[in-house]
């Protein structure tokens, strides 16, 4: 099926005669064709990630392992050669901030991450985490599982997390916008099978209802084309919901005129 819609997308943006041949498929066929431009929109988006996104991550671990001290995690104590507490920022935003001072044993308040204006604080016995304003997440390490041996959190472990993280994070990111854009394309076919009964009703085309959700779903290629293009500027779509309303419905009424063809003198 995907092999025979490959040229699917062209078409419903430069052929209007396509859409006689739309109308015309089953609902099958149209899910399917919203499945193929999902995937290939999720693959265009993973790609846009990877290289907008991709190189602020590395970037992160790269300040880590320069900032860092080394950290020794052993019988459910964090320790290390700090002799005093040590505030590191990101040199991008300085909002995330991270305090260590594995020397400290006493509970961490929320006060002073507000205080120090630090995201998280590491001692001996926990991780303490903002999660929001006076609101702290804890990990204490005494309640993790024994370890053969101690775990060291040094450069040569940022390095193993950055190459884990790029093998997991953009098959993720991948899988994640191909199910919310079906998910989001299905719904806005729905929509659009509204406008499109409306602009059904005006020109007394008298179309079923399926072929109307045809051409509602493929009227709607231009606009993922558009919205694909614009991942990789750097700034969204202005109006996007109103361009899309536009464009679409435009579509929807050529398709529909097109599919109704020349009315008979009265």
């Amino acid at each position: 099926m995907v092999l025979m819609m490959i040229l699917d997308p062209v078409n419903a943006v430069t052929s209007i005669q396509f859409y006689k041949k739309v109308a015309q498929q089953s609902w099958a066929r149209t899910v399917g064709y919203l499945c193929y431009i999902a995937f290939a929109f999720a693959l265009i988006s993973t790609v846009a990630f990877k290289l907008f996104v991709g190189p602020e991550i590395d970037k992160t671990f790269f300040w880590l392992e320069k900032s860092m001290p080394v950290l020794t995690l052993a019988n459910g104590k964090m320790t290390s050669n700090l002799t005093a507490p040590l505030t590191i920022r990101h040199p991008d935003d300085p909002d995330v901030a991270l305090t260590i001072d594995t020397t400290r044993v006493d509970p961490v308040t929320p006060q002073m991450l507000e205080s120090q204006k630090v995201m998280a604080y590491v001692t001996s016995n926990a991780l303490y985490v903002m999660r929001r304003p006076g609101e702290l997440r804890v990990f204490d390490f005494s309640s993790q599982k024994p370890m053969s041996k101690p775990l060291v959190i040094n450069t040569d472990f940022y390095e193993s997390a950055r190459r884990f993280l790029d093998k997991i994070l953009y098959p993720f990111v991948l899988v994640l916008v191909f199910a919310l854009f079906v998910a989001w394309k299905v719904l806005a076919s729905l929509f659009y099978s509204l406008v499109a009964m409306m602009i059904n009703s005006l020109l007394d085309a008298r179309l079923p209802y399926n072929a109307l959700f045809n051409v509602a779903a493929y009227a709607q290629t231009l606009m993922v084309i558009v919205r694909a293009l614009f991942l990789f500027m750097p700034g969204p779509l202005p109006g996007a919901a109103l361009v899309s309303l536009a464009v679409t419905s435009v579509y929807i009424a050529l398709a529909i005129k097109n599919i109704q063809g020349p009315q008979a003198e009265p």
